[in-house]
């Protein structure tokens, strides 16, 4: 649960030579490591696999057996030249990604806000499809009203505030998550328990009542999920919207930092930043409230709260670094909305575009070693996908998607998700056993939850 997701330069490998002596890491707080052997490590799991990374199918269809490399050991390099680049390709991504700060896009509109958050958003509520989804569907109101107390907002929130803890055969972890329904529904971070089957939620109600929890869905593209307890009459938490937030503005971060130990922890800060665009390590890129707010692992799913006791953000992330302290990101609750009814009603996000692989990226570095044209390099093809039906093969290094350029897995995320489902795009393609460009059509189709 507690996995970590670290941006050094600009991620999978785009590294830059910095003044730092060591990275920058941007660390997903999801759950604190309980119990754990070597294997697993649940406090550091790795990071989830998205379409861009959400694209491909079973873990068979990750197997793939890399091509030879060509000898290149006389390169002198002042640093240690990374292998041939998808071989081992996890221990190159750690070569390649070097110090400085955190790089943060400057692109106009976030991807994975994209379907969800506008100017107009300021109280979300996804449409209504059935009597259930109705009664169980979150809403807004308009962030404001009598200012409180830091021990007034506790005492208004810390009750909707939950323990999550996961186990699987390798361990288990803890993290935090808050009650959206009177009937059970809780909301977290998808990191904190996508990866575990069995779950238990304990009650901040004073006897520390624990429940088994039910996945109702999980959205990596946006790190968010909705579990289920079976209870009745509890007390859910308020959504503000995060469009009336202002820089300087005060919150309130309530959670569990590192575990149940130091449960219902409350910290306070600012708005630090909004709109704040952070790529990680896997390359998806996010917007975030940045807030100076502690935020540490084990804190992830829980609410940050402005002075009117209602929650604007979702606890996601935090810098960690030698040389950074205080910068912790929540996603902004507006954008949350919309993702957690169509969960609730359908068990994943609606309307979102696959093509169906699984791929890496080839970074400036890796071109100029290998004389390869950065991309992104298909390492695996999920069958029945779009894809499979298309002449694109393992190997091949997607460059451009209707003439557009795709230099990174985020990149070739954020461009595809400008389409959606039906609709035929132009992908450009280098096949490394021909060295030779090609033009490959494509049909996306819907992902479900079963394509995540």
């Amino acid at each position: 649960m507690d996995e970590e997701r670290r941006v050094t330069s600009g991620q999978a490998g785009e590294g830059e030579e910095g003044a730092a002596s060591s990275p920058v890491k941007t660390e997903r707080n999801g759950e604190v490591s309980v119990t754990a052997n070597a294997k697993t490590a649940p406090q550091e799991n790795p990071a989830p696999v998205y379409e861009a990374f959400s694209l491909y199918g079973s873990e068979d269809e990750k197997q793939w057996t890399p091509p030879m490399a060509d000898d290149v050991s006389n390169v002198k390099t002042k640093r240690k030249k990374p292998p041939f680049p998808w071989k081992n390709f996890w221990k190159t991504a750690a070569i390649a990604v070097f110090g400085l700060m955190i790089v943060f896009s400057t692109a106009t509109s976030a991807y994975l806000l994209k379907d969800h958050l506008s100017a107009e958003n300021t109280v979300a509520q996804i449409k209504e499809t059935n009597s259930s989804a109705e009664e169980n569907n979150v809403t807004q109101i308009s962030s404001g009203g009598q200012e409180l107390s830091v021990t007034e907002i506790n005492a208004k929130v810390a009750s909707s505030v939950v323990l999550i803890t996961g186990t699987n055969m390798y361990g288990s972890g803890q993290g935090t998550g808050m009650i959206i329904s009177a009937d059970g529904y809780i909301l977290t971070n998808a990191h904190v328990v996508e990866d575990f089957s069995e779950l238990t939620v304990t009650l901040n109600d004073g006897n520390e009542t624990e429940h088994e929890a039910t996945m109702v869905g999980y959205d990596d593209t946006t790190d968010i999920a909705v579990i289920k307890i079976d209870a009745k009459d509890l007390a859910p938490v308020t959504f503000g919207t995060s469009a009336d937030l202002e820089v300087g503005e005060s919150v309130v971060v309530i959670g569990n930092p590192l575990g149940g130990e130091f449960s219902g922890s409350v910290t306070t800060g600012i708005v630090s930043a909004l709109n704040r665009k952070v790529e990680f390590d896997d390359g998806q890129v996010y917007t975030y409230i940045q807030t100076d707010a502690a935020i540490n692992s084990g804190n992830s799913g829980g609410p940050l709260v402005n002075m009117s006791g209602q929650v604007i953000g979702i606890n996601s992330a935090k810098i960690d670094s030698s040389i950074a302290e205080g910068m912790g990101f929540a996603i902004p609750i507006d954008s949350a909305v919309p993702v957690i009814n169509d969960l609730i009603e359908n068990g994943y996000v609606t309307n979102r575009p696959y093509i169906g692989i699984s791929g890496e990226t080839i970074d400036e570095q890796y071109s100029q070693y290998y004389n390869l044209p950065e991309g992104v390099h298909v390492v695996s093809i999920a069958s029945g996908s779009p894809a499979a039906g298309s002449d694109l093969q393992v190997d091949d290094i997607i460059t451009a998607i209707n003439d557009t350029a795709v230099t990174s897995i985020g990149e070739l995320n954020n461009i595809k998700n400008q389409y959606s489902p039906g609709d035929t795009v132009s992908l450009t393609v280098y096949r490394y056993s021909t060295k030779k460009t090609l033009t490959i059509e494509i049909t996306l189709s819907e992902m479900t939850s079963d394509m995540q």
